[in-house]
């Protein structure tokens, strides 16, 4: 069914008939998301519609974790696009951009509800968007070299796996802040300690349990999901959680994050060069990990040249 014009009083008719239905885009009022793209359609949110809407609603027909294969495509093209694009990775070797594109190739299409969800963060928080994906990059690069050299060369493609799905999906939880909140730099949201920013892994995991039956993730990467915004030193959120108590991939990816948003300059007025980013980050040890630091400094070196 294409997308539908319709008034609350049809939508509930509809509802009533058993037509699952799902917003074609995020219900705002007072700046907040009420109601998201992401679930069916229920009387009750037709309850918390009424009063708000001004005139006709646009729906469309909500479709479980299938997507057609020109989106996951469409994915697959811009992340490989970055890869290739990007300056951060302008001087890569041929052979890791290769393995990392592989992994995009091989691991993409068997995650239909991450395309899914990928596509909600590209429309409505590019910035976070791009942030995700490059993320996901520099997590693959620097844990396919940690794995190389901490485990005995031997390659643990389920960890691959929930580092690749739960970097991008850790920061899903943006699109139930605030239009305030995805537009404002993380720098400036983690220096006023927002708090809705400071709620985005607790809600990101909300937002992957709510939809447990249309994926099947398993308990390592909603951990990456919700602990990747931990610090070693128990100095970050949601639960201040210390070294031992973080899943070590989720200290990795957070470390990626950190690397990304350094260089971004997300967290600065302007983008960083990788010697001001890699003192920042070596700085920064004790609450990531000495192991993983050194690892993405020996992996990003070629942007010294």
């Amino acid at each position: 069914m294409p997308e539908l014009e319709c008034t609350l009083d049809e939508l509930r008719t509809h509802i009533k008939n058993g037509k699952e239905l799902t917003l074609a885009e995020c219900f705002y009022f007072n700046n907040t998301i009420l109601i998201g793209t992401e679930r069916v359609l229920s009387e009750k949110d037709i309850d918390r519609l009424d009063g708000k809407v001004g005139g006709l609603v646009r729906v469309k027909e909500f479709k479980t974790a299938v997507v057609e294969e020109t989106y996951v495509t469409q994915l697959i093209k811009f992340c490989v696009q970055i890869l290739k694009e990007n300056k951060d990775y302008n001087g890569l070797h041929s052979e890791k951009r290769k393995v990392v594109e592989n992994k995009f190739v091989n691991i993409l299409p068997q995650h239909d509800y991450l395309t899914l969800r990928v596509e909600q963060m590209r429309k409505n928080a590019p910035r976070i968007f791009a942030h995700s994906i490059n993320t996901a990059i520099k997590s693959l690069l620097v844990d396919n070299a940690w794995q190389a050299k901490f485990n005995n060369g031997m390659m643990n493609s389920i960890r691959s796996e929930e580092v690749l799905v739960g970097s991008i999906l850790r920061n899903i939880g943006y699109l139930k802040t605030s239009k305030e909140v995805v537009s404002t730099k993380i720098g400036d949201l983690r220096n006023s300690r927002n708090a809705l920013y400071l709620k985005v892994p607790d809600l990101s995991l909300e937002i992957v349990k709510n939809d447990s039956e249309k994926h099947e993730l398993s308990p390592e990467t909603l951990r990456i999901i919700h602990e990747s915004f931990e610090l070693s030193d128990g100095s970050g959120f949601p639960q201040k959680l210390k070294k031992a108590e973080i899943y070590p991939p989720a200290i990795l990816v957070g470390a990626c994050a950190e690397f990304d948003l350094t260089m971004s300059g997300e967290l600065s007025q302007s983008a960083r060069g990788y010697t001001e980013t890699m003192r920042r980050m070596m700085s920064l040890s004790e609450k990531f990990d000495k192991s993983i630091i050194s690892v993405i400094n020996d992996e990003f070196r070629f942007l010294a040249k």
